[in-house]
């Protein structure tokens, strides 16, 4: 798993659910690229006020964009599942809370990440799913598999 991790909106898939990228060092101390699905329940909770309303109404795309900075926590998901999306974030923060400690922090530190997150097994399932028919069409739309 990763806290506290800097990186990047990288496509929002839907208004539900999006991909961040971010480089993370390997065991021979070199970095590569790394992908995290997430949901927007994942950062509305975390943000401004005024960010709030419009995220729980499932309006994501209003408030993020590709590119913008975040930081955030995530744990591995399962290869064969997400293909090239090793991760799922949990939490996510952005804009002016970007360096506020997001909320489950203190569960990756104190529980096991298993059963920490089964609260949040549906959103990762739908997420997979989601994500599995995203990465089998091509960049016009059709299907690819």
């Amino acid at each position: 798993y990763v806290v506290g991790m800097k990186g990047q909106v990288f496509y929002l898939i839907d208004d539900e659910f999006g991909i961040l990228f971010f480089k993370k060092r390997n065991a021979n101390g070199e970095f590569s690229i790394s992908h995290a699905l997430f949901h927007r329940q994942s950062i509305y909770r975390n943000v401004r006020h005024d960010s709030t309303s419009i995220m729980s109404e499932g309006k994501m795309r209003k408030v993020l964009r590709p590119g913008y900075p975040v930081r955030f926590n995530a744990f591995r998901t399962e290869p064969m599942v997400s293909g090239p999306v090793e991760f799922y974030a949990s939490s996510v923060n952005f804009g002016p809370v970007i360096d506020r400690k997001l909320h489950d922090c203190d569960l990756y530190e104190n529980e096991s990440v298993v059963e920490a997150f089964k609260s949040c097994d549906n959103y990762v399932r739908k997420g997979m799913v989601i994500l599995a028919n995203f990465l089998t069409k091509d960049p016009i739309g059709l299907d690819c598999a």
